[in-house]
């Protein structure tokens, strides 16, 4: 039920859109991600928009904003259309984000062709300041009309703990374009955008594994966002296709049981302990998000693989937990023996068969691609 031209007559029918509009609230993901330059907002005449806050240009100058569910609903689609379709003339009360960090990087490389003041900033929607309530743009605008599908509009001013925005040129500094994401540097620079191409290059390659001198630097560029860091560690190490649940992962080019990587994974990030549980989010739970390619929509198996990693930590900061109440928590950094060949014996047979039935929920490979990748490890 997208907001329309013409509003329904009748309170019941405001009341059951509100209903629904913050029914697909919950599905919106808790962090989002965005880069600006000195151009973005139509410039820093018209908003605000620095590593501080963002004040999109519709509360510029004491203006008066009501709240979202106070506006009248062709109003607030009036105000959705132009936004979407980039008109400069409206006093636009949103700000855009995107669940992919892939798309985001890269268009902050091709800003930074044009612009010297690039920054890559990072949301968590439970943490900002005042009332912000975002939705995927699909859900606002018809979807058979528009193609919003890789876009989420914020409304409200984004500032507080829940905000931070770091210089692109910081990245880089820490190898951002070297060690982790060098394809936009050597991608035809016309044509890379938002990078859906390359995206869909990157992800029809072979999974690969988890090495110590990249989680090194991802931690790195994690540390300038401070509060903000597992979101920003976990969207770069998923970047391109990774070996998620399996039995057992390479790291470090050695075959590490499943446990063993995320305690390796939680050591190498210096991982802190979640203030949710992901399977209780609608927006972590399976198809919550939109990801899979649709019609002719594009596909995001980066965010895809994001959510999922980050419901693997949750669910093994459980099982922490319990062995810790248990009496049987170790010294995770004193025990964690990547490398060593007898680990895959550390699983129980149980563990195996739900390690090996969940795997079989991955859709990222086909079988056929799947049985390829045993081929190249024998």
């Amino acid at each position: 039920m997208p907001l329309h031209a013409e509003s329904p007559d009748g309170e019941e029918t405001a009341g059951q859109r509100k209903d629904h509009f913050e029914a697909m609230r919950n599905r919106v993901p808790r962090y989002l991600f965005r880069a600006f330059d000195e151009s973005s907002g139509g410039g820093r005449e018209f908003s605000i928009i620095n590593a501080t806050e963002i004040i999109p240009r519709g509360y510029m100058n004491g203006r008066q904003v009501t709240g979202f569910y106070e506006k009248q609903e062709k109003e607030l689609h009036a105000m959705v259309q132009a936004h979407f379709s980039a008109d400069e003339d409206v006093l636009t009360e949103f700000s855009s984000w995107a669940a992919s960090l892939h798309t985001v990087l890269c268009y902050a490389h091709t800003c930074s062709l044009e612009y010297g003041d690039v920054h890559v900033a990072v949301i968590d929607r439970e943490k900002l300041d005042g009332e912000v309530r975002i939705w995927w743009v699909p859900h606002l605008l018809d979807p058979g009309e528009y193609h919003g599908e890789h876009e989420y509009l914020a409304h409200g001013c984004i500032r507080g703990k829940g905000y931070m925005a770091v210089p692109f040129k910081d990245l880089t500094v820490n190898e951002l374009c070297t060690a982790i994401f060098p394809e936009p540097t050597g991608w035809e620079d016309g044509d890379l955008s938002f990078g859906d191409g390359l995206r869909d290059k990157m992800f029809g390659e072979k999974l690969v594994g988890y090495y110590d001198y990249q989680t090194e630097r991802i931690k790195q560029i994690g540390k300038l966002f401070g509060d903000l860091a597992l979101p920003v560690m976990l969207a770069l190490l998923t970047l391109r296709p990774r070996y998620l649940a399996r039995a057992s992962v390479l790291v470090n080019n050695a075959e590490t049981a499943h446990s063993d990587f995320m305690d390796w994974l939680f050591t190498s990030l210096d991982i802190q302990p979640l203030e949710f549980v992901p399977e209780e989010e609608d927006w972590c739970r399976p198809g919550g998000v939109y990801t899979r390619h649709e019609g002719d929509w594009k596909a995001y198996p980066d965010v895809e693989q994001c959510i999922k990693l980050l419901s693997m930590i949750g669910e093994r900061q459980s099982q922490r937990s319990a062995e810790e109440e248990k009496g049987g928590g170790s010294d995770i950094k004193g025990e964690s023996g990547v490398g060593d060949g007898s680990m895959q014996d550390q699983l129980t047979e149980s563990e195996l068969q739900d390690l090996d039935e969940e795997d079989s929920d991955e859709e990222m490979l086909s079988e056929k691609e799947m049985d390829d990748e045993s081929i190249e490890d024998d």
